[in-house]
This record gives structure tokens, sequence and C-alpha cells, in this order.
């Protein structure tokens, strides 16, 4: 999870790349939301062999593999079984249908693959706050509206807006359900409203503690996957 900007996300893949280059190197990395071809370029660079797709392939020119179209509420245009890794940036949160995401995604991985996600990080102190003051990600910017709903770009194509924006929890929900599991989560730079907001920790973990012990006394039987609940949303590398 990288917090409400694109910029951070980058940084993220850079710093990735160069840690693990002699991991990546020869191996099969899809980019299902290519861009410009940045990103993935920066798996090339480190050794391994790129398949960028888009729904606007057009817009690669940095890649020096052709992006290839994909629509990513429909089958994907990609045989099962074939991914070391398969990146994701900054996307998911346009998707309606994310459990359809979920599901290719494990379907084109190979055993162990892994799936490089980023998304505004909603979980965040600071998104629960905008979400608290402004039912937005950001509490600077009005939620989506009918004007806002789509993005247009100059060449007339078009996607929807961060309408579907989704916290660690549901992601994490999301894997599990599709036979995947959390890794890493590699933790959001700061702010200095993220530090204010550390004040109101103990009481988030306060909650969500109580909130635990109680569903695990109603329901014995699900006492671990709460207990995994409540560990990840009162991670500091999530809050």
């Amino acid at each position: 999870m990288v917090e409400h900007s694109r910029s951070q996300a980058v940084q993220f893949f850079k710093k990735y790349c160069r840690e693990h280059a002699s991991e990546l190197k020869d191996k099969e990395v899809y980019d299902l939301s290519a861009g410009s071809g940045f990103i993935i370029h920066l798996f090339h660079e480190a050794g391994a062999t790129i398949h960028p797709f888009d729904m606007h392939p057009a817009q690669n020119n940095q890649a020096t593999v052709p992006s290839q179209h994909i629509d990513l509420q429909k089958d994907f245009p990609i045989a099962s079984g074939l991914a070391d890794v398969v990146v994701c940036a900054e996307t998911i949160e346009h998707l309606p249908n994310q459990l359809f995401f979920f599901q290719e995604v494990t379907r084109i991985l190979k055993p162990g693959g892994i799936l490089l996600l980023t998304t505004p990080n909603h979980s965040s102190l600071r998104g629960r706050l905008s979400y608290f003051l402004m039912e937005s990600e950001h509490y600077s910017v009005p939620p989506p509206n009918k004007v806002t709903f789509k993005v247009k770009f100059d060449s007339g194509n078009e996607y929807v807006n961060r309408v579907f924006l989704i916290g660690i929890q549901r992601l994490q929900t999301l894997a599990s359900v599709n036979h995947l599991s959390i890794f890493k989560i590699h933790k959001s730079k700061g702010s200095f409203l993220s530090w204010l907001l550390l004040l109101t920790y103990p009481l988030i973990w306060c909650r969500h503690w109580i909130t635990y012990r109680k569903a695990s006394g109603k329901n014995p039987e699900s006492k671990i996957a709460f207990h995994e609940s409540f560990k990840l949303n009162t991670s500091l590398d999530v809050c």
C-alpha cells in the first residue's frame, strides 16, 4: 500500500527493482496497468522479461515492449500460470469488480508467484480521517461525483475515477479467498498529519481489541481469522 500519490508508488517500484534485481533476472513480469511503461521498464532494466498491458496501450512511450490491450473486468488475454510477478499500480481502486480481478490474477500467476499491488492507503490514519470528514480518499478534495466520475484522456479514451477505494482489510479478504496471502506490507511515507494522528492510535487499538474479543467469544471457530483482522487493523505499517 502507498499513500495518496502515484509518485510514492513509483519510488516503491524503483526501490523494489533495485533491491530484488538478482531475483528478477529472467522472471516473467506482467504489468496489468502499464500506462506510460515507466514502471515495467524498471523490471526490464533488472533483467526480467516484461509483458506490459493496459486498457489504453497507446500511452506506452517508455517500455521497450509495446503494450497489449486488456480490460481488467473481462477475462485476461493471458494463459494460466505464466507470470512470476504481476504488477498493478494505482489501479484496483478504479475497478468495480475487484473480486474478479483477484480471480484472474490468481489464474495467471505461477505457484509461488507474487502480486505487487499499490493503491491509495485508505487504511492509514489520514485516510480514515479523510473518509470521516469528507467520505473521500483525501480531505482536501470532494468525493467522486457525477462530474468527476470518469477521467478522460486527450485521445478521447476514459476510465472510471477512484470510486471503488479499498482498504487493507478488504484487500486481504479478496486475496485470501483466492488462495493468495499477504507476504509483506510496505510502509507508507508519513506526513505531519499522520504523526499527529498517532495520538488517536491508543483509542483505535482499544476499540479493535474490544471488538475482536466480543467477536471471538460469539464465534470461537473464527478466532484466528478475527485475530488476523485485529493485527492488520492496528498495524503501524498500515496506519
